[in-house]
């Protein structure tokens, strides 16, 4: 289930949090890294900081408000 909703969001990263210049993210990124969300109903995306990287977080892009409703209630 994880990975299916990872695979049907847009994944993105950027290199802080004001960085409007976004790339896809090829590698899987494992639950137990993420340290820190932060989602924004409003633009329906959500940054999600790693244990590994804290200071660079991926930026993820809804394709749908059911998917965000998803992953809100998983984290």
């Amino acid at each position: 289930t994880w990975a299916v909703l990872l695979n049907d969001m847009l994944l993105f990263t950027q290199r802080n949090a004001i960085d409007t210049r976004l790339k896809l993210v090829c590698n899987a990124i494992l639950l137990n890294d993420i340290v820190d969300f932060r989602s924004s109903d409003e633009r329906q995306d959500a940054l999600i900081f790693l244990s590994n990287k804290p200071n660079i977080p991926y930026k993820i892009r809804y394709p749908s408000k059911c998917l965000q409703y998803a992953w809100q209630t998983i984290l």
